[in-house]
């Protein structure tokens, strides 16, 4: 299910409109908050991460690098 939210949260991400970006931030939250030992955690934060800043949302990109 965690390569579910990670290749969906891809695919999201790829398409770069605001719903799309949305949608990807929720796919990539949901691997990291159901999947916490994970071991797509780290590529699933920097992805986060990579999306807040498409989203104008550097502090919270910001937040998603440090925990990885």
């Amino acid at each position: 299910m965690a390569d579910a939210h990670y290749w969906l949260g891809v695919v999201y991400r790829i398409e770069g409109d605001k719903a799309s970006l949305q949608k990807a931030s929720e796919q990539f939250s949901a691997l990291i908050q159901q999947f916490p030992k994970d071991s797509k955690v780290p590529a699933a934060l920097y992805k986060l991460a990579t999306v807040d800043a498409q989203q104008g949302h550097v502090g919270q990109a910001k937040v998603s690098l440090n925990r990885i």
